[in-house]
């Protein structure tokens, strides 16, 4: 993708991300939106004293915290990353779970897989 470059190929490469599909489906960034987008429903107050249980998520020492200090928290509270992927990812400027669920370049491969059913390849109506 134009504008990831090298930094980004480290950081994603070292999680076996390598296509644009692959990052549109990375479950850690799906994990990340996800939870991003519950946050606005938590703003409206549509989950005043709701619990979910994300524990195949988040690290155990994560697993009880409000949502908005997971929200806040190093990407390395999700199970599968370590520090070393905050490291590469603090290059791109991700350093939080908010970022990386609202990280342009994944919503932008998210949105080009999801426009792509709708592609005509022989550019006839």
């Amino acid at each position: 993708m134009q504008g990831l470059a090298a930094l980004g190929t480290e950081a994603l490469n070292h999680r076996h991300v390598k296509t644009v599909l692959d990052l549109a489906n990375w479950k850690l960034y799906k994990i990340c939106r996800g939870l991003v987008t519950l946050e606005s429903a938590e703003e409206e107050g549509g989950s005043e004293g709701a619990e979910m249980n994300i524990n195949r998520a988040l690290d155990k020492a994560w697993e009880t915290k409000p949502l908005a200090e997971i929200l806040e928290a190093p990407i390395s509270a999700l199970q599968g990353l370590t520090p070393q992927d905050d490291e590469l990812f603090a290059k791109l400027h991700i350093k939080t779970i908010r970022q990386l669920g609202t990280w342009k370049f994944a919503r932008w491969a998210e949105a080009i897989c999801d426009l792509a059913d709708f592609e005509n390849l022989n550019k006839k109506s």
